[in-house]
């Protein structure tokens, strides 16, 4: 009779952060562009329309080992340090959307593109670039009252300090609101921020949007230079994606 040997299994171990830095170093060939953790309040549901065990909660979501995005429970508050805010353009109409990558300026040279489809069968092309002004008046619609205003929307992506790491936080469009209204009552630059969120609703949808309260006041503006100078060379490295889900 013939005896079947028996293949070894590959189990899974624990190994030293400090020696798999050491393996990945000497490996070479890494990233150019390090993948900054992504924060968000989570909604209701979660990308795929189930509920959301983790909604009204600030997660920061970081790429492990097997290029998989781990997700981490903040809680409902969180202290944060903003150190720069930039740009982008999102629209939804019917099945289309229209997204750009980040900018700094309103008179920056911005790609708008188009997009259709989900998944493996989403589809992307150039509709047109310009000044986000230029953009937006290809969107122009009329409100209940007769004034004019483009559903272009800009939205703000901050960049910030949560506990000892930098971060990328994509607002969708209340937070954008939220965060527009707080940067005109205060620097946003020189003081630590609290993060807290409110829950709303938009017809039948129940949904959140952050609060931003200013907590405390920072006093050493050449530390904050020197970080702010520090991200911005990690920024220009940084090529988002242009299609990335926001819900509202």
């Amino acid at each position: 009779m013939t005896t079947l040997k028996k293949e070894p299994t590959t189990e899974l171990v624990t190994v030293d952060p400090k020696v798999l830095a050491e393996i990945n170093s000497l490996g070479g060939g890494q990233s150019m562009t390090p993948k900054l953790p992504q924060f968000k309040l989570e909604h209701t549901t979660d990308g795929v329309g189930e509920a959301n065990p983790l909604k009204s909660h600030f997660t920061l979501s970081k790429p492990n080992d097997l290029g998989e995005y781990v997700k981490t429970d903040l809680g409902e508050k969180v202290k944060a340090q903003i150190l720069k805010q930039r740009y982008c353009l999102d629209m939804t109409k019917g099945d289309v959307r229209y997204t750009s990558k980040e900018f700094d300026n309103n008179d920056d040279i911005v790609r708008l593109y188009q997009s259709t489809g989900q998944g493996e069968n989403r589809s992307s092309t150039l509709y047109s670039e310009g000044t986000p002004f230029e953009l937006g008046k290809n969107f122009l619609v009329k409100n209940t009252k007769g004034q004019t205003y483009s559903e272009l929307m800009v939205k703000f992506v901050l960049y910030m300090i949560v506990g000892d790491e930098i971060v990328r936080w994509k607002l969708n469009s209340s937070g954008s609101v939220a965060y527009k209204g707080y940067a005109r009552r205060v620097k946003p630059f020189v003081v630590i921020t609290e993060l807290t969120r409110e829950e709303d609703k938009k017809g039948a949808n129940k949904y959140y949007r952050p609060v931003f309260t200013a907590v405390e006041k920072l006093t050493d503006f050449r530390k904050i230079l020197d970080e702010q100078k520090s991200l911005n060379e990690l920024v220009l490295m940084q090529q988002p994606a242009v299609h990335e889900e926001s819900k509202e």
